[in-house]
């Protein structure tokens, strides 16, 4: 008698279980904070699931019964959850050189080049050399005041649709992702081309597949499940589109070096990393293919998070200057009258130090999260192997104590310290001063 189809199925079911409950009940040597109770092969994926899309949520409701650090298993990876300003920067800043890798992402390989690029490639001599390039080139003073320009000319037009759209209702989110997208792509690649929205489209296409959750990463070691999911098919030919337009770009922008077109004075991203390409001043060696790898991670870096930066201070700093402390609106606004009066400018900034502390204190006061994985690979921390995942709930460093005071209505002065491309700034800001007549 022949076997039937469900006995097979059966039995294939059995041994996978099986092998996880083998795999996951071996001893370990090394300490690991509380969590919840973990169900065998998912562990708490369901406890993250039940949150949407909204993960933070499902670690926030968790951090409040196991402590702002806990255990957490997803799939095959150990995670550990730190959800404390304090602990975070432990993790990202204190011990960083014990969380310098990045965890398994399987499309990772593919759609950066192997990885080629800064935000996934490992610590080492490449590493260091792109970090020296974004600090020295890419991202310096210099180069990101010779962009102002381009950002002045899209934050008018930006303000045009706006006034044109006068009695309408508009999308703020779609517009504001426009405005920075424009500006990190005229500084990327010098100019609009007829693959400027196609491209934008792709990289929020390479975003979302990133920062998804994928049963393929879940599951690193069982490797059918990148095809069986659709995920390879769908990130291969994602990236075949990425890489057409990229070397459409790269190609051109190398026959106007050939050619001598391209003044010293008007580099964009791409001349930069085609120049540091040719010079010998690094330790390795670049290829195109790091140059588009690059190229990815800038544009990516600079579009989908600080749109959704903006986005939420804004909403939140007007919700919160509007319905909690008005007191504040009219000085901050009759500020930016008298020293912005015709035309705005970034340097405008110097000078409202009101304005300043009402959005600061307005964003300290919101819920800001950011999530950040790395990798945990040393034995006698967490265990090879082990993520720790990083949730930054406030990422403006204002006192609570002071943004609590002043939203509370009781004119607090607060002090804000922070940095704006390496110029350190320091404003005093009280909410009961009045702007000048």
């Amino acid at each position: 008698m022949e076997p039937q189809p469900y006995f097979l199925v059966i039995a294939i079911l059995v041994f996978t279980i099986l092998y996880f409950l083998a795999k996951y009940s071996k001893p370990r040597s090394y300490k690991l904070p509380p969590g919840p109770w973990k169900l065998p092969i998912i562990g708490n994926i369901h406890q993250l699931a039940l949150a949407g899309p909204l993960p933070h949520r499902a670690f926030r409701e968790l951090a409040k019964k196991y402590g702002p650090i806990m255990h957490l298993k997803l799939g095959e990876n150990s995670t550990v959850v730190v959800s404390s300003a304090k602990l975070a920067k432990e993790v990202l800043k204190t011990h960083d050189a014990c969380f310098q890798k990045r965890p398994f992402i399987a499309a990772v390989p593919t759609l950066v080049y192997g990885p080629a690029d800064i935000a996934f490639s490992p610590s080492g001599d490449y590493w260091r050399d792109m970090r020296k390039i974004c600090t020295l080139e890419l991202l310096s003073v210099k180069k990101v005041q010779s962009l102002a320009s381009v950002r002045e000319a899209e934050a008018e037009k930006l303000i045009q649709t706006i006034r044109e759209s006068a009695g309408s209702r508009i999308n703020l989110s779609d517009m504001i992702f426009s405005l920075i997208s424009a500006s990190v792509y005229r500084a990327t690649f010098g100019s609009y081309n007829k693959e400027h929205d196609e491209f934008v489209i792709l990289i929020k296409e390479a975003m979302e597949i990133l920062g998804g959750f994928h049963w393929a990463d879940l599951f690193p070691s069982m490797k059918p499940l990148y095809y069986l999911s659709g995920l390879k098919s769908k990130v291969e030919k994602l990236h075949k589109k990425l890489d057409r337009i990229l070397e459409d770009i790269v190609m051109e922008h190398q026959k106007k070096q050939r050619e001598g077109r391209i003044d010293a004075e008007e580099e964009d991203l791409v001349d930069v990393l085609l120049r540091v390409q040719q010079s010998s001043s690094l330790q390795t060696k670049l290829i195109i293919a790091n140059v588009k790898a690059v190229i990815e991670d800038m544009f990516a870096a600079g579009t989908d998070t600080t749109a959704s930066t903006i986005e939420w201070a804004m909403a939140r700093s007007v919700i919160l200057l509007l319905s909690l402390h008005l007191e504040g609106v009219a000085p901050a606004r009759g500020l930016v009258v008298v020293v912005v009066q015709a035309e705005v400018a970034e340097e405008n900034r110097f000078s409202m130090a009101l304005l300043a502390g009402e959005v600061y204190a307005g964003g300290g006061a919101a819920a800001f999260v950011e999530i950040v994985v790395v990798d945990g690979g040393v034995d006698n921390i967490l265990g090879a192997g082990t993520a720790a995942v990083a949730v930054e709930k406030s990422v403006i460093a204002v006192d609570e104590a002071d943004v609590s005071a002043g939203v509370a209505g009781q004119g607090v002065g607060i002090n804000i310290s922070h940095n704006i491309w390496r110029s350190e700034v320091k404003t005093s800001c009280d909410r009961k001063a009045q702007a000048p007549n």
